[in-house]
């Protein structure tokens, strides 16, 4: 019996970690959020996680389970805050787990013994403790990481200070805390998660599909003529009743006419749906940038030029949009255009958005490649001109 309820608890405690690892990578994906609430969300939700776990029965659950969430933390972490190579995440996090966790480590011993000897009591009693202590490792990893992307080092003696005033802050935080409380929080978090990842899958798919129709849908001016000319060549030939030799071409004619006429109509079936969409994609991103993105005022058109570009290079515009909604300095702004008042953002490889703005307001008024830069240029002066 003691078997089977162990198995269930490490079922359990597997699905919260694969759980929590794709709810933090979608958060940390997702550019709607600034990064301070990304960096604040996922400290907050690993150490929610790791209370949640701790209350299984399992004596040193915190040894082999907890320690491995923590790092899944810090890696997060790091995209959030520069995305390093993957060479270098395997170093960063070892020199976050070297001058961060000595002390969880003892910590977490002293947890599984406590556990072990009292194992009703043990993990209910102990999820202060393992909350407080992952939000200070949190908090810790947060420092190392801003201070390596300003290129200095953090002391043991400031890690230690870092630590302390975390876990102050954490437990602090804790008051009126109970299971139920908890479990709610995380449900919250990974709807939210949630949702951003149902959008990311259905924009792929949407753009995996106009992709394909795109790639089979053949020019329908060449049939249009061929449909022309065949029926030009029947109204001009010898009907058959006068001519027997000319049965055979006759008939000939108008079966290549059907085909064409058939072939046709399959060309404007797949533009019909080709159509449908984009306008389908067009609508999906809308609906998400206008919710995520209230402080920009994104006109219609650049909906449909948007609705055209791979999801890879969208979601290189919604990054630039995540900076322009909460942290504007921080936007790949490269120039003003001459004799306008937009502004060119840069996004991806060669991608431009065109911004204007006025007052208070940001306003994204057209979206394009080099190819088509001679036209925008052209297009903003003349609907954005320098006013005198």
């Amino acid at each position: 019996m003691e078997d089977l309820e162990v198995q269930a608890a490490e079922s359990r405690l597997g699905r919260a970690r694969r759980s929590m690892r794709e709810t933090l990578r979608a958060l940390a994906d997702d550019p709607s959020l600034p990064e301070a609430t990304k960096l604040r969300i996922i400290i907050h939700l690993t150490a929610l996680t790791c209370a949640i776990i701790v209350v299984q029965p399992l004596p040193f659950t915190e040894l082999f389970i907890l320690s491995p969430v923590q790092v899944v933390m810090v890696i997060v972490m790091s995209r959030v805050m520069g995305r390093p190579q993957r060479q270098r995440i395997r170093a960063l996090v070892i020199s976050v787990v070297a001058v961060a966790v000595w002390g969880l480590l003892a910590q977490q011993v002293v947890l599984g013994l406590y556990r072990s000897a009292i194992p009703l009591l043990g993990g209910f009693t102990t999820v202060p403790l393992v909350y407080a202590a992952t939000f200070a490792l949190g908090y810790v990893a947060k420092a190392i990481l801003d201070a390596r992307r300003r290129d200095q080092q953090v002391s043991r003696v400031e890690v230690r200070a870092f630590a302390k005033q975390a876990a102050a802050e954490a437990k602090q935080g804790q008051r009126g805390w109970s299971l139920g409380a908890i479990s709610a929080k995380l449900q919250a978090w990974r709807e939210r998660a949630s949702s951003y990842s149902e959008y990311v899958a259905l924009d792929v798919e949407l753009d995996e599909k106009i992709r394909e129709l795109e790639a089979v849908q053949p020019g329908d001016d060449a049939l249009r003529r061929r449909v022309s000319e065949l029926e030009n060549e029947l109204a001009l030939s010898i009907p058959d009743h006068e001519v027997a030799e000319v049965v055979d071409e006759n008939l000939a004619l108008r079966r290549e006419l059907e085909a064409t006429r058939n072939k046709l109509e399959e060309v404007r079936r797949i533009e019909a749906d080709l159509d449908r969409s984009r306008e389908q994609r067009k609508k999906v991103l809308s609906d998400r940038f206008r919710k995520c993105y209230p402080g920009l005022r994104i006109e219609d058109p650049v909906f449909k030029r948007l609705a055209a570009l791979p999801h890879d290079r969208v979601h290189a515009v919604e990054r630039q949009l995540g900076l322009l909604q909460h942290d504007p300095a921080a936007a790949n702004f490269r120039c003003r255009i001459d004799a306008s008042v937009a502004e060119e953002l840069g996004f991806g490889t060669d991608g431009r958005l065109y911004v204007v703005r006025e007052g208070g307001t940001i306003s994204i008024v057209r979206v394009s490649d080099k190819g088509s830069q001679e036209k925008d240029l052209a297009w903003l002066r003349r609907n954005h001109p320098v006013r005198s």
